[in-house]
């Protein structure tokens, strides 16, 4: 059964920043591909959905399944160390670990995106 969670050691306080960016990310590819002559997108996977389903339905592909691969790696390591360690820190930081940094790089996309989308726009 386990020890109840801690406030700070839960899905929803590290999922959260990791959606809305790679929402972020979705939103100006989309925006980006589907108004701005010459921008391709540059994931192979994504840019193989595009071609089979279209932009819209591509990159929603490519999003959940982005999302679900990190939500499923970062809490599968945060119970394989709730299991293992004895401290109470480890699997929060374990969590943190796992989704921070990809919000960082899906939140780096979409300003990326967006200034590729204001440069040709201005």
């Amino acid at each position: 059964m386990g020890t109840p969670r801690a406030d700070g050691d839960s899905p929803a306080v590290t999922v959260g920043p990791l959606v809305v960016a790679k929402l972020g990310d979705a939103v100006t590819t989309v925006v980006g591909l589907a108004f701005v002559p010459g921008l391709v997108e540059t994931n192979p996977a994504v840019r193989l959905a595009i071609h089979h389903a279209g932009v819209l339905l591509g990159v929603a592909v490519g999003t959940v399944l982005s999302v679900v691969v990190v939500v499923a790696v970062a809490e599968a390591g945060s119970a394989a160390v709730r299991r293992l360690a004895e401290d109470d820190w480890a699997p929060p930081l374990v969590r943190a670990v796992g989704y921070y940094p990809p919000a960082v790089v899906f939140c780096a996309a979409a300003a990326n995106n967006a200034a590729l989308i204001a440069r040709v726009a201005a």
